[in-house]
């Protein structure tokens, strides 16, 4: 998982994105809602850094529904007891897709995505006044940001954890999330870590900078952070085939994918750029 936080770093940068899997030509409604949409996540997300409101007031209310069966969709012709990336770095057994509840996959979304959108904010933040200067950190810069990300009082407690060790211990293997006790257990301790990073970083943990949005700007104005249209031949996310999904960058790290739900643009999932 510190290779998936070094690689979310360079992501920023490289300003680097990722080509959909198909691009189609984008409309002047699609581009509306995804300003509106991106610019929501980042208003909601600076607000105080609670994930779980984000997803309330801006993702699709069966959003997480719609994902447990999008896996098990795609699992299909794998073993039952198959092993999926959930987040860079983070695997969990696909049976937990029948015997955890949605409040359990709904918890374990919010707390992972918490964290990295946390590592994001500080990610960019500390890199956004260098870059806009033509600068950017080394390797061994970059390892030493890496480094002071988790606060010393989880620290500990993250080394000892099967799952997420490897956020402190580069190069460690990391353990799949094998049953609902893993689940839990790992959501409660990215809970706690999300909490210890506000409590040593206060705002810097959430809020952007003046500096870090100006960087966002001139990406917006490069073209960069276009948002691009896919649309699947099977059905996806719980939306017919054929449906258009448009994904718009967010934090130089992930796609924002939506669509309209019930006549209303509304958020579907997150994808880490690289996934």
């Amino acid at each position: 998982m510190r290779l998936a936080i070094k690689f979310f770093f360079l992501l920023v940068l490289t300003f680097q994105s990722f080509p959909s899997l198909a691009q189609e030509t984008i409309t002047a409604e699609e581009q509306r809602a995804a300003a509106n949409l991106s610019a929501k996540f980042l208003e909601q997300w600076e607000a105080d850094g609670k994930m779980r409101r984000v997803v309330s007031e801006l993702y699709a209310p069966d959003f997480i529904e719609r994902f447990i069966a999008q896996e098990k969709s795609a699992l299909r012709e794998e073993a039952p007891t198959a092993s999926i990336m959930f987040l860079p770095g983070m695997h969990y057994q696909s049976d937990l897709l029948t015997t955890a509840s949605t409040e359990d996959w709904r918890s374990f979304y919010v707390a992972a995505h918490g964290v990295f959108f946390s590592f994001a904010t500080i990610a960019i933040n500390q890199t956004a006044g260098p870059l806009l200067q033509g600068k950017e950190p080394d390797a061994d810069q970059i390892d030493k940001m890496i480094e002071r990300l988790i606060p010393a009082s989880v620290r500990g407690e993250l080394a000892q954890d099967p799952v997420l060790g490897n956020l402190v211990n580069d190069g460690a293997d990391s353990a799949t999330i094998a049953n609902i006790e893993d689940l839990r257990r790992v959501t409660a301790l990215l809970e706690r870590t999300l909490e210890a990073i506000k409590h040593e970083r206060g705002d810097n943990s959430f809020k952007l900078t003046q500096v870090a949005h100006k960087l966002l700007a001139k990406l917006t104005l490069t073209g960069t952070d276009k948002p691009v249209v896919e649309i699947h031949d099977e059905p996806f996310l719980g939306l017919p085939a054929g449906t258009r999904v448009v994904c718009v960058p967010i934090f130089e790290m992930f796609h924002l994918m939506f669509a309209k739900v019930d006549g209303e643009y509304r958020i579907l999932c997150v994808h880490p750029l690289a996934d």
